[in-house]
Formats: structure tokens, C-alpha cells, sequence
């Protein structure tokens, strides 16, 4: 059985979005090459890994419903961590109606991030 192990994000500033997932997100930085490649511990087995942007992969285009979601214990109070570091918020704490509270945002380099928590009651 095949486990998932992390997605790669390609960005145009690798500078400024390693920057973010360390002093921003605070992630846990599992290797680095610097200038080439910074993978960040974003859950149990689960990475981002950071690189510069390069022909073979296309860019981003805005919004397109990509998102990565990541389970927290709670949302509400790390959103605003968040934003009192500049992170501007696409979506504010909400609860879903499939049983989840969560938020998301854009890196820097235009990834979609969302942190959730089960709701009382939700599943």
C-alpha cells in the first residue's frame, strides 16, 4: 500500500516562501539544499517541499482549487497568530457543514493552505 509522503510546490521566490514556512508557519525544516530544494514537515508524514520554479513545471494561475489541508487542534487562535504576522486570511475560521472548523490562505508563492478541526458533533 502506498503512503503519502508530501507534495512539491514550485515557486518563482524560493527565498521568500522558505522564509515564510520558517519564521511565518513556523514548519519544522526537514532538509535543505540551499537555492534548490527545502522540504518542511507539515504533519505525520506529510511534506512540502519547496523549489524554484523551472520550465517543467507550469506556474500558478491564481486560484484554481488546489488546496492542502492540515488537521490542528484548534484554528481559531492560530489563525490569529497568523495574521498578526501578515498572513492575510482568503477565508476566515468557519464551520463546515461536513464537520470541520478551519481557515485557509496563500503562501507567498501561491500555494492554498487550509487548517482544520473537527467541530464538536462533526465527522
Amino acid at each position: 500500500m502506498a503512503k503519502l509522503n508530501g507534495v512539491e510546490h514550485h515557486v518563482h521566490d524560493y527565498d521568500k516562501e522558505v522564509d515564510f514556512f520558517k519564521n511565518v508557519l513556523g514548519a519544522k525544516l526537514n532538509r535543505e539544499s540551499p537555492g534548490r530544494m527545502a522540504s518542511f514537515q507539515m504533519a505525520d508524514n506529510f511534506n512540502i517541499v519547496v523549489v524554484p520554479q523551472d520550465p517543467s513545471h507550469p506556474s500558478y494561475s491564481g486560484f484554481r482549487g488546489e488546496t492542502i489541508c492540515i488537521e490542528v487542534p484548534e484554528v481559531d487562535q492560530l489563525s490569529q497568530q497568523l495574521k498578526s504576522k501578515g498572513v492575510k486570511l482568503r477565508v476566515e475560521p468557519v464551520d463546515q457543514r461536513f464537520g470541520v472548523r478551519n481557515f485557509f490562505f496563500e503562501t507567498p508563492g501561491g500555494l492554498t493552505l487550509g487548517y482544520q478541526t473537527p467541530f464538536p458533533g462533526g465527522h
